[in-house]
C-alpha cells in the first residue's frame, strides 16, 4: 500500500501580446514515499549503486485547462521538481487549440484535423530557487508556448501564482491510498 496525494495549482498572467494566459492544474503522485527518497537520495554525495532515476528531480503528471488566445483547452503533461540541481519547477504540458471555426463544419473538415487544430506546447519554469527567494521564485513562471510539430515558437508568458489563491491551493491538497 502507498500513499499518494494531489494538489490544485492555478497560475494566472499574460502572453508577450498581453492577452490573458492562466492555468489550472492538478498534480501529485500515487507514491509519495518513492518521491521523497528520491529527493533524500539527492542530498548525498553519488553512489555507485544509484540510478540517476533513483536520485533525479521529482516529476509528477499534470492535468487541467489552460486559457490562451481567448479560448480555454484541456492541458496534460508533468511538473519536474528540482531543488538540488538546477533549482527549477518546471510545467511542461501539451493543448490543443483550434485554429478554425465558426462557419466551417468540423464534420466535414474532419479528414483534415490537421488544419482544423494545432497541437501546442507549453513549457514554463520557475527559476532561481533558493531558501532566500521563495516568495519570488515560488510565484513566478517564465514560459514559451510552441507548435509540437516544428517546435515554432507562438508566445512567450508571464505567470503568477497569486496570494489571494493561497487558501484554495492549501485546501485542494488530499492525499489518497492506493
Amino acid at each position: 500500500m502507498s500513499i499518494g496525494f494531489k494538489i490544485k495549482e492555478k497560475m494566472s498572467g499574460h502572453d508577450n501580446t498581453g492577452q490573458k494566459f492562466e492555468f489550472n492544474v492538478t498534480w501529485g503522485t500515487s507514491d509519495i514515499k518513492k518521491r521523497l527518497k528520491r529527493q533524500i537520495k539527492a542530498l548525498f554525495p553519488p553512489r555507485p549503486d544509484l540510478t540517476d532515476e533513483e536520485a533525479g528531480p521529482l516529476v509528477f503528471s499534470l492535468e487541467g485547462d489552460v486559457t490562451f488566445k481567448g479560448g480555454t483547452y484541456p492541458c496534460s503533461g508533468h511538473l519536474v521538481i528540482d531543488y538540488f540541481d538546477t533549482h527549477t519547477i518546471t510545467y511542461i504540458f501539451k493543448f490543443r487549440r483550434k485554429v478554425l471555426g465558426g462557419q466551417y463544419n468540423e464534420y466535414e473538415y474532419s479528414a483534415y484535423e490537421d488544419l482544423l487544430y494545432e497541437d501546442l506546447l507549453y513549457v514554463g519554469e520557475k527559476v532561481n530557487i533558493k531558501p532566500w527567494n521563495l516568495l519570488t521564485s515560488h510565484t513566478t513562471c517564465f514560459g514559451t508556448v510552441t507548435r509540437e510539430k516544428n517546435d515554432e515558437l507562438i508566445a512567450r508568458t508571464l505567470t503568477f501564482f497569486k496570494f489571494r489563491t493561497v487558501p484554495k491551493f492549501l485546501t485542494s491538497i488530499r492525499l489518497k491510498r492506493f
